[in-house]
């Protein structure tokens, strides 16, 4: 499906209600946004985002988008994810400069301000996916946080809920440093992340150095909850490395932790309740729909499953409707009236799933356009008819930025196996096969099958010989074909580990190549932590990613650096 969506756009078009290669659905869209988003809600999202952008210390161009934003005329575009350790995989570096490169783009062609932001999709709770940091230097070496017995019970609680000791993430960040190599930027990353991990009085709004004060304005339910001198929060840390990395381009921070942005989705989730069972129905139609279109769906919800989780200490639980007008979540049975009751006096306790994230963020906010990975788009491609059926749209889908780094000692591998790029099309074996097979001058597979060929047809003209003289020795034929097969496969493994002992650097040059393309297995910009790269080539890595980025062009590219 993403791929059509970016080569065969017409296929899918229907999944959609803009074609994002059309400059007059971006103009259309803009003057539909300018002349019915809200002003007293552009007024209060502002308010919003300027009260969470100073939390987390944000810079002055930040601050300076934030104003322009409470303008009648100005957009966003907007995309998120959730809070990586360290910063994350490089893909969020990819996904925030595009954000950033498209917001600059569209400003240049409507003549109107589009600002860029960002979705820290701190209500999420797959503690997993965001607790390590990955760097290669000549191996894979992994900072883990998950799996360390001085923390616990995170399982199942949502991001902006989690929170460590300073102490911790000190000696945590501390061993990340001592993994990357030094370089001229070292030092650099050191000074961002620690001083990511201060929290000064000056970073809070009304603080005035007086801890009591900060606390009595952090009741539970408020933002940044438990935040300290002595702790700090995954999705706040995340939050701070991003603004400081991003400062020049005053990327603006929005966190769905936020109780007064809770506050304005209880009228979304009103909705889905009123609308319970039929927006589950429409789901799974869309999703049939998908399939019948030689796709796969990508959203498989319960038609009994309510779009969003209410919380209870941390941990979201689904909430199902049951016989008529009965809730059901945890332990806990409600009706619609007291359902609808305990929202509305606990808003920080509800969390919208994937599905009704997107509409509530397209209803508050004037997402021009969205930056979206394949597994959003996918989800996007179902979400078309839920959408209407709240009287909403989209804003406008534009696929990410997506490549992989290959740096000059990988170059020079290629070189010295004499391949070319298209190689990476085979898995690591195959293609470790296909080099082996061309130092031994011929095609393993092919002169080992001509072996096989040519010992069984000499035993099946023994065979027939034997069956004319009456002789049928056919259990001693199937032992001996049984053995031959199994001989032969030892003897390809044979051949092939003395063409590895023989051609050690071949081999090495191999390994080399697949560990820095597709880290164990899986795409690089999945897998490797940004900092990895920008402790090699400088935070000047972020101005090449943004130059080289073409919204007419959104094949997975490869940069070179050296």
């Amino acid at each position: 499906l993403y791929h059509d969506f970016i080569f065969n756009f017409n296929r899918v078009s229907g999944n959609f209600f803009y074609d994002y290669r059309d400059i007059n659905n971006i103009k259309k869209k803009a003057e539909y946004i300018s002349g019915n988003y809200s002003p007293a809600l552009r007024s209060r999202i502002s308010e919003i985002l300027e009260k969470t952008n100073l939390c987390l210390g944000c810079p002055e161009e930040t601050i300076k988008n934030i104003e322009i934003l409470k303008k009648n005329d100005s957009l966003i575009v907007v995309g998120g994810q959730q809070p990586g350790l360290f910063g994350g995989p490089i893909f969020m570096l990819y996904k925030i400069i595009s954000i950033i490169r498209l917001a600059a783009l569209l400003t240049e062609i409507l003549g109107k301000k589009v600002i860029p932001v960002f979705w820290v999709a701190s209500d999420d709770s797959n503690f997993s996916q965001v607790s390590r940091a990955t760097i290669i230097n000549d191996r894979i070496q992994k900072i883990e946080i998950g799996n360390d017995k001085r923390i616990s019970g995170f399982a199942g609680k949502r991001f902006s809920e989690i929170y460590f000791k300073k102490d911790f993430i000190r000696e945590k960040t501390c061993r990340f440093l001592e993994i990357l190599p030094s370089t001229g930027f070292k030092n650099e990353i050191s000074d961002l992340l620690f001083s990511c991990l201060e929290t000064k009085p000056t970073d809070m709004p009304g603080r005035n150095g007086n801890q009591e004060t900060f606390k009595l304005q952090n009741e539970p339910g408020r933002q940044f909850l438990y935040l300290d001198k002595d702790s700090t929060g995954l999705s706040y840390f995340f939050s701070r490395i991003i603004l400081k990395m991003f400062s020049k381009y005053g990327l603006v921070i929005i966190d769905p932790s936020n109780e007064d942005l809770k506050k304005l989705a209880i009228d979304t989730v009103y909705l889905d309740i009123e609308n319970s069972g039929s927006g589950g129905q429409i789901l799974k139609k869309s999703g049939l729909q998908l399939i019948g279109q030689g796709y796969h769906q990508q959203l498989d919800i319960p038609e009994s499953a309510l779009n969003f989780y209410i919380v209870n200490k941390g941990i979201r639980h689904k909430v199902h409707k049951k016989n008529g007008n009965t809730y059901v979540f945890e332990d806990v049975t409600l009706s619609k009236k007291e359902l609808m009751e305990y929202i509305n006096v606990n808003p920080s306790s509800i969390s919208l799933n994937v599905v009704l994230r997107p509409v509530f963020q397209d209803s508050v906010l004037p997402v021009l356009a969205n930056i979206c990975g394949p597994g959003e788009i996918s989800y996007f491609a179902q979400l078309k008819n839920f959408y209407e059926y709240y009287g909403k749209k989209t804003g406008i889908i534009f696929p990410r930025f997506s490549a992989t780094i290959i740096e000059n000692k990988i170059v020079k591998s290629f070189n010295r196996l004499e391949i070319e790029f298209d190689f990476l099309e085979f898995e690591k074996q195959d293609g470790l096969k296909k080099i082996i097979s061309s130092m031994v001058g011929q095609n393993i597979d092919v002169m080992l099958e001509k072996l096989h060929n040519d010992l069984f047809e000499r035993i099946k003209l023994l065979k027939n010989d034997l069956d004319r003289a009456g002789m049928h020795p056919e259990h001693s034929f199937s032992r001996i074909e049984k053995n031959l097969g199994k001989e032969l496969a030892v003897l390809k493994k044979k051949i092939i580990a003395e063409e590895k002992t023989k051609n050690q650097k071949a081999v090495s040059d191999i390994e080399k190549i697949y560990l820095n393309i597709f880290p164990e297995g899986n795409l690089q910009e999945r897998e490797v932590n940004t900092f990895n790269y920008i402790n090699k080539y400088g935070f000047g890595l972020i101005d090449k990613i943004y130059n080289i980025i073409d919204f007419k062009d959104f094949t997975h590219r490869l940069v070179f650096l050296s």
